[in-house]
Formats: structure tokens, C-alpha cells, sequence
């Protein structure tokens, strides 16, 4: 959903859909709207790291698109301590390259993450400077317009009639973050299917426990 808090993001997508030179990381939390964000921008090539030959086949890709490419959720191998060490440094060379190629062919290239790429922990030295220096486009956190916004849109897609009086009920005690949009949509979905009722001040206070009135 377009709003101020990720307009920076959505521009780079628009110039990297454009191909537009250069390379830039977007960074926001869970449930932000990166990948949302990135289907959007169907002529922009999205770039596996993790397989075997994917440093050719991503190679081969940024020097073909005529647009730019994107690498989604750049930063989740090193955010998983579980992650084979083996498939790491994989994924590690194939973004090395990767840059190095960008860079040398002024090419369009981002790469989408949950955090700075300076925080990433690849297993290259050379690779972890690179990252250091990248141009970053944040989503910053909703403000509760935006809260409003997307949990009318959550529960749209479920099908359920929610009034503004009790989104603006659910907005001033959910946590301010956008994971917890679906999370807490979804939990009022399955309890109002349970118990046959809509979505309510009361039946939200009763399933989260949220004590004071309910309105």
C-alpha cells in the first residue's frame, strides 16, 4: 500500500523497473510490502543466489534484463544460523560477483532486506565493505493511519466488514508494527468463524485480552 512511510522505497523500485544505473538496497521489517512492492515491477528480474550455478545464471540475467534486477530477501541465509556453511559462501560469491558486475556495467541492480546491508554477516571480508557503502531506501514503521489502512485491507481480503470504530480499537492496542497486521487480523478471522459473530471491540478485548472497555 503506497504511503509516505515507503515512498523512498517504492521510488528506487520505480528507477531499478526503469533500469536506471546503479546499485541500492531496500530495507524495511516483516510485512513491510518489499516483495508486494517488487511484484509490481513485473519487467524488474528477480535474481536466485541460493542455487547451484546461480552466480552465472544471475551474471547472465543482469546483463540481459531490460530493466533492472532484484535480489528479495537478500539478507535471509545470514539471518539463519542453521544455513549450511557450504551454501553460505555460495551465496556469498554469487552476490559478490553480482556487485562487481553491476558496478562495472552501470546496470540496475538492488537488493531487498530486513536490515542495513552493513549488518549482514556474509562469509567475505570483501563482500561485507561492499555491502558497508550501499545507498539505502528504508520503510519506516506505520504511523496509525497507515495501521489503519492496512488492517482495513487485511480484513477486506478475508471477506469481513470491519467499521472504522473498531480498526481505530484494534489500532490504539496492537503492536506498532506490520507483521502484526495479518497476525492480528487472521486471529480475529478464525475466532469470529468459531464463535459465528463479527469481528467486534468485544470479541477483539476477549481473544487478546486486552482489559479496559471495549466500547
Amino acid at each position: 500500500m503506497a504511503a509516505p512511510e515507503n515512498a523512498e522505497a517504492r521510488a528506487v523500485l520505480d528507477a531499478v523497473a526503469r533500469g536506471d544505473g546503479g546499485v541500492r538496497a531496500v530495507i524495511g521489517p516483516p510485512g513491510a510490502g518489499k516483495t508486494a512492492f517488487l511484484e509490481r515491477r513485473p519487467t524488474v528480474a528477480r535474481l536466485d543466489l541460493t542455487s547451484e550455478g546461480a552466480t552465472a545464471r544471475a551474471l547472465a540475467l543482469l546483463e540481459t534484463s531490460p530493466a533492472g534486477c532484484a535480489v528479495d530477501d537478500a539478507d535471509a541465509l545470514w539471518r539463519d544460523a542453521a544455513a549450511p556453511p557450504a551454501l553460505q559462501a555460495r551465496s556469498a560469491e554469487a552476490l559478490f560477483h553480482l556487485l562487481n558486475r553491476a558496478e562495472r556495467l552501470g546496470a540496475a541492480l538492488v537488493l531487498l532486506g530486513r536490515e542495513p546491508p552493513s549488518h549482514w554477516t556474509p562469509p567475505l571480508p570483501d563482500l561485507r565493505s561492499r555491502l558497508a557503502v550501499l545507498p539505502i531506501a528504508r520503510i519506516e514503521r506505520p504511523d496509525d493511519a497507515l495501521l489503519r489502512a492496512l488492517l482495513h485491507a487485511a480484513f477486506r481480503r478475508r471477506g469481513l466488514a470491519v467499521g472504522d470504530r473498531v480498526v481505530g480499537y484494534l489500532v490504539a492496542r496492537m503492536p506498532r508494527d506490520y507483521a502484526s497486521v495479518e497476525s492480528l487480523a487472521a486471529a480475529l478471522d478464525r475466532a469470529s468463524l468459531a464463535r459465528r459473530s463479527p469481528v467486534t471491540t468485544t470479541l477483539a478485548a476477549a481473544l487478546f485480552g486486552w482489559g479496559g472497555s471495549a466500547w
